[in-house]
């Protein structure tokens, strides 16, 4: 087996860079032979295969770079709509959270009951005096 990671490929670009945000991935690929050697595109895939979408190829790096910033910030802009759009609490949830009033009574009464057992009784340790 070689150490090597898989390269992953958009036709003879490869892919060097990308973010995954939301239900797409932002990718920015090099072919140093082709004309136009540099790729920004999205990437969306299932259980069954991946396709590229929205392809940009450009000559200039500064360029493709910008638009896969652009791209990214895009995609950020659209996480926040839709976490906007959620009506349920984002908080936490604890285990705490989670249990009846009754179990955590219960919980606690078992919990006062262990540490009485696991504390040493104060009559069974002294010493007696015999007179």
């Amino acid at each position: 087996m070689s150490d090597e990671k898989e390269k992953r490929m958009a036709e003879n670009y490869k892919i060097t860079h990308g973010i995954p945000i939301g239900d797409k991935e932002v990718v920015l690929g090099v072919d140093e032979k082709a004309e136009m050697p540099y790729l920004c595109a999205f990437y969306t895939s299932n259980e069954l295969f991946g396709s590229y979408t929205d392809c940009m190829v450009a000559d200039d790096y500064v360029e493709i770079v910008e638009m896969f910033a652009e791209r990214v910030k895009a995609q950020c802009v659209k996480i926040r709509e839709e976490q906007a759009k959620v009506t349920v609490p984002r908080e936490v949830i604890t285990a705490d959270m989670c249990l009846p009033e009754w179990a955590k009574e219960r919980f606690a009464e078992i919990q006062k009951q262990e540490a009485a057992k696991a504390a040493p009784n104060k009559n069974q340790n002294k010493d007696m005096e015999v007179r």
